[in-house]
């Protein structure tokens, strides 16, 4: 990422990735989920967690849970949806959204391995992942939010040309240091 002080915002189970990564971007993991279960593995990572959510992470030291109106996000929103109202929070005017395949290109896998073990009160169809486009682009034009959608593409070898990443000193995020008494200062 160009700018390693932008926060990095992980939605559920993508913090698994997101911390083998070993970036040193602050990252903050939302779970809004509670039957998910999938909590970070570094302490440093800060969990946010829905008032749903809360007992299911009891154990992990570094969360914070959030009263969703403080943050314009309605109390059932989804996580991506929350993340939006996160970003514009910490002082975001544009987001890069990575790897929402449902919401780009209706790849329904991720969605179907979620809804394979989650103990939500959830209808169990994938497809209702397609639709959280709308909520989020919904979101960012009432906050007046940019945002970009990319999905990668597997590389088959470090060699390829396809596979290195641009170098850049310009971020996509426009980021400006945030004091809150929700993610204290260490």
């Amino acid at each position: 990422f160009p700018n390693p002080t932008a926060p990095i915002i992980v939605m559920n189970d993508a913090i698994m990735v997101v911390e083998k990564l070993n970036i040193p971007n602050p990252i903050i993991n939302t779970q809004m989920d509670p039957g998910l279960h999938t909590p970070p593995t570094n302490e440093h990572t800060k969990l946010v967690l829905s008032r749903g959510s809360q007992y299911a992470y009891a154990g992990y030291k570094n969360r914070y849970v959030i009263d969703h109106w403080k943050y314009g996000i309605g109390t059932r929103a989804l996580s991506i949806v929350t993340a939006v109202g996160l970003a514009e929070y910490f002082g975001c005017k544009h987001l890069t959204f990575l790897c929402c395949d449902a919401c780009v290109n209706g790849d329904l896998k991720y969605a179907e391995a979620v809804m394979t073990r989650d103990v939500n009160r959830l209808p169990k169809n994938p497809k209702r992942f397609t639709t959280h486009r709308g909520f989020v682009d919904e979101n960012l034009k009432r906050r007046n939010l940019q945002a970009a959608w990319v999905t990668p593409e597997l590389c088959q070898s470090e060699s390829q040309e396809s596979c290195k990443s641009p170098q850049s000193s310009d971020s996509p995020v426009e980021h400006r240091e945030h004091q809150s008494s929700l993610f204290p200062t260490d």
